[in-house]
């Protein structure tokens, strides 16, 4: 087959090789339907090359749009912050935050990727468990 001259004969190896590996092959009529789709993907804005790459790289038999890459997470080192993680860490009610700052700040983690929901789900039962114990005090 014979590919546009838009499309990286580098990249495009790359990608049949990996999908030889994968044990999905590609037949003639994929190929054509393969270029096809970098055609629409690069139409909208991908560039082809980027996408077969991206493809390669994480042993994908599709030809997807680009992902945006991640932005790296941002550590918050505010006193308030630090003085929370060192409680939690102690199983221990930090004594000058307030409760919903605190329930924030787990959810907050847990949407930043930093703690699981089962983390969280057992940060929130033990964080209820240290309120009433200072309430029954």
């Amino acid at each position: 087959m014979l590919l546009p001259d838009w499309i990286d004969v580098e990249a495009w190896e790359g990608y049949e090789e990996m999908r030889r590996k994968i044990r999905k092959p590609m037949t003639d009529r994929a190929r054509t339907l393969a270029v096809r789709e970098l055609e629409k993907l690069k139409a909208a804005g991908n560039d082809p090359n980027e996408v077969l790459d991206q493809s390669t790289l994480h042993s994908w038999q599709g030809l997807f749009e680009l992902r945006e890459k991640s932005k790296p997470k941002q550590v918050d080192t505010t006193p308030e912050w630090l003085e929370f993680r060192k409680a939690i860490q102690n199983n221990r009610l930090p004594e000058n935050m307030a409760i919903t700052r605190a329930i924030q700040t787990f959810g907050g983690l847990y949407r930043l990727g930093s703690m699981s929901s089962y983390d969280l789900d057992r940060k929130r039962g033990e964080f209820d468990s240290m309120i009433r114990m200072k309430e029954a005090a």
